[in-house]
């Protein structure tokens, strides 16, 4: 039962309830050792038009695609979590922000390089925007680091799509 509660049933990935609190957890931790915490947040690109086109089980397939990628990306301690739709969370704890974008560049490019088959035929690569933020830098608690992370992949989405973008420290 606490693994149905906890666990986004299509992907496998912790799910947002268990995000928030284990972020909460793992800020106290890094707060008393004085290490760094990123969290990245990923969000598939024209996803809305992918599920249209190709239809929801074609989608479907996507999303756990993700959720396979980050768990053969993540290292140590990372937690992999879906936030909600065809978002994602990794919570890096001892990264810093500049660290978990280099070692998300990989997945970015993979995932874009991906082609899923569904009904014997190919479907075209997704793609995701990445924003990337950084304990204590861009938020001391779990609500204001998520927020910074956020913004910053909207910021990836406005710049062109399919890349990273770090949060601004001063807001923005």
């Amino acid at each position: 039962l606490r693994s149905l509660a906890i666990r986004a049933p299509l992907t496998g990935l912790y799910n947002r309830r268990f995000l928030e609190e284990e972020l909460a957890q793992r800020l106290i931790h890094v707060r008393h050792e004085a290490r760094p915490l990123a969290v990245a947040m990923l969000d598939l690109d024209h996803f809305r038009d992918y599920n249209e086109r190709h239809g929801h089980r074609a989608g479907d397939l996507v999303l756990r695609s993700l959720a396979v990628l980050l768990q053969g990306f993540r290292q140590g301690s990372d937690v992999p979590c879906r936030y909600g739709g065809e978002e994602f969370v990794l919570i890096m704890p001892g990264a810093t922000a500049s660290e978990a974008a280099a070692r998300l560049e990989p997945l970015r490019c993979r995932l874009a390089e991906t082609g899923i088959h569904h009904e014997g035929r190919p479907r075209q690569p997704v793609t995701a925007s990445i924003g990337v933020a950084e304990f204590p830098r861009d938020g001391v608690e779990a609500a204001p680091l998520l927020d910074s992370a956020d913004r910053a992949m909207y910021r990836a989405k406005r710049g062109g799509r399919n890349r990273s973008c770090g949060a601004i420290a001063s807001g923005e």
